[in-house]
């Protein structure tokens, strides 16, 4: 990793306590970063040799994806003094919402925006992180917020990962999450937006262009998916291709290694999923949907060889 983000790493003891909070967007056994992705496997991999070298006491996991649930589920140990709770299960879309005129993006999430919020109201000393669980999913109505792991630590206060000090309550009147929709969609919706709000023709053509234009490559990219659906189809026909692309399913335990292989190397062959949103958004679903129907490993990297002769593309929204 030299070279690569801030150099910052957790130097955590054994007393410690870790919250971590994550943000981006996912797919079908990862998360995405701005320029790379962190696969299920990896992620849990990791969890698993920071504990057995006593990296931590307990760790605490607030994650805020698509299909998040997915980074844990079949994964996630629970005796390893790890709790996780995600916005989404791990087979559909978590949701954006308050949007901003005058920023002109959506300015959060409905699963970050509710335990935000009641962590302003509430003393963190007191509140257990099994309430702010049962809130937070009583009050996300978009996804289904779903918890992993060692659910005993769920027990304890939100102070314990949080922090000690505390500063007074703020309740703010709550705001209305009405235009939430669902992360894949936001780059889309935002564009519609700017082409009905347009104030002049020359503007609104522009918009409109943007939106051709994003809708030409978005094109070129599911012809690539139906190529590949159609190699490793056990019958070609229509119905089983588009349960290929289209199903969403939770990944049985025994599938994850085989995604983690395909999905890493569709990014490096095919399209970056951290630089493409609509191939993170389609393309793990079908190499998830492989997997589980038998295709192994080995097979989709033959066919994505065979498939991805295009030069490397960005920006695909």
């Amino acid at each position: 990793m030299k070279g690569i983000g801030s150099g910052r790493v957790i130097n955590s003891r054994p007393q410690d306590h870790i919250f971590v909070n994550f943000v981006d967007h996912g797919a079908p056994g990862l998360v995405a970063f701005p320029s790379d992705e962190l696969s299920a496997t990896d992620l849990n991999a990791v969890i698993k040799k920071m504990y057995k070298a006593k990296r931590f006491a307990k760790m605490l996991f607030y994650v805020e994806a698509c299909e998040s649930g997915s980074m844990f589920e079949n994964l996630l140990p629970k005796n390893i003094n790890v709790f996780a709770t995600t916005a989404a299960n791990a087979e559909e879309s978590s949701y954006a919402c308050y949007y901003d005129d005058l920023r002109q993006t959506y300015l959060g999430d409905v699963y970050s925006v509710n335990w935000m919020e009641d962590t302003d109201e509430e003393n963190l000393s007191k509140e257990t992180i099994q309430t702010q669980f049962e809130l937070v999913k009583g009050e996300t109505n978009t996804s289904h917020v779903e918890e992993y792991g060692d659910l005993n630590l769920a027990k304890l206060v939100l102070g314990e990962f949080f922090g000690g000090s505390f500063a007074d309550p703020i309740v703010l009147p709550k705001a209305s999450k009405t235009d939430a929709v669902p992360s894949e969609q936001v780059y889309m919706k935002l564009l519609a937006i700017k082409v009905e709000k347009a104030t002049s023709k020359e503007e609104r053509h522009y918009w409109s262009e943007q939106i051709r234009s994003a809708g030409a490559k978005r094109s070129f990219l599911t012809k690539t998916l139906v190529k590949i659906a159609n190699a490793v189809a056990d019958n070609p026909a229509r119905s089983n291709v588009e349960a290929l692309l289209r199903t969403r399913r939770p990944i049985d335990e025994d599938s994850h290694e085989c995604l983690a292989v395909a999905n890493k190397f569709f990014s490096k062959t095919c399209f970056s999923l951290a630089k493409n949103e609509f191939a993170l958004f389609n393309a793990p679903r079908l190499l998830a949907n492989a997997c589980m129907d038998g295709v192994s490993a080995k097979q989709l990297v033959q066919v994505m060889q065979e498939v991805c002769t295009h030069q490397p593309m960005t920006g695909i929204h």
